[in-house]
Parts: structure tokens; sequence; C-alpha cells
């Protein structure tokens, strides 16, 4: 995932990732990393910039202290939203919800 825990001094590995292109019709790709810390769950958002490259603009979250309904009105995820095309909503709650289940 290319993310540091500090509190274990160790790297963030993905256990899911997920693909989201589908609600992102201005974009290449759109992927959902899922990773633990100590802190908790984070959800990392991944706009590629080139399509199955995993390199990109992202954002991350750590699901345990939001919700889907309060990362639907996140600033940062709003942005993101409407950069590609997508209905913050449908994204926040692809996030929580990856295959039709809670993933917290």
């Amino acid at each position: 995932m290319g993310l540091y825990d500090s509190q274990t001094l160790k790297d963030v590995n993905s256990f899911k990732v997920i693909d989201a292109t589908d609600l992102c019709p201005k974009t290449e790709q759109i992927i959902i990393k899922y990773g633990k810390a100590k802190r908790g769950l984070i959800a990392q958002v991944v706009d590629l910039y080139a399509k199955e490259k995993d390199s990109g603009m992202c954002v991350h979250y750590f699901l345990g202290e939001t919700s889907a309904y309060l990362l639907s009105e996140d600033s940062a995820l709003l942005r993101f939203a409407v950069a590609n095309g997508a209905d913050p909503r449908d994204l926040a709650y692809r996030i929580f919800f990856p295959d039709g289940k809670r993933i917290v």
C-alpha cells in the first residue's frame, strides 16, 4: 500500500483490493485497497494514472473512525468523487460495503 504504521514501525500491507472504476467514468481506473494498522482498518482509494499501474493520487481513511454517511460528506472524498465523475455517496458505500457486506 505504500503506507507505514508509525505505531508498530512496520509497513501496512493490503489484504483486499477492489476495482471501483464502474462508479468513476472520468478516469482510467479507481481501486480501493484495504489494510490493517494498529489504529484500525484503512481504506486507500487510488486514482491510477494508468490502468493497472499501481501509482496515482490517493486518499486514506480509517474506517473505524467514520461511517459511510459521514465519509460521503468528507470534503476530500467529495473532491475526489467529483473529479472522477462519481457520486460521493455511491463511492463511500462501496468503500464500506465492497462485496455487498460491511468490511468493518
